[in-house]
């Protein structure tokens, strides 16, 4: 996956896991990734997280509280 020229690597069970959570809310995956792109770039507007691929990289971990 990139974004804005970074890239990182999910796994294949946050892959499955995120499917399954966009099924359960009625959306598809790729909804689901522009979603949290979004709010990626609302918490960094905030000032709660950085745009860099490790802070990506914690965001997208299982147990991120965003």
């Amino acid at each position: 996956m990139a974004l804005h020229g970074l890239k990182f690597k999910l796994s294949p069970e946050l892959i499955t896991l995120a499917g399954q959570h966009a099924a359960e809310r009625g959306i598809t995956l790729e909804e689901y990734i522009e979603e949290f792109i979004g709010i990626l770039y609302e918490e960094k507007a905030k000032g709660n997280v950085a745009m860099d691929s490790e802070s990506i990289q914690s965001a997208l971990s299982p147990d991120s509280k965003l």
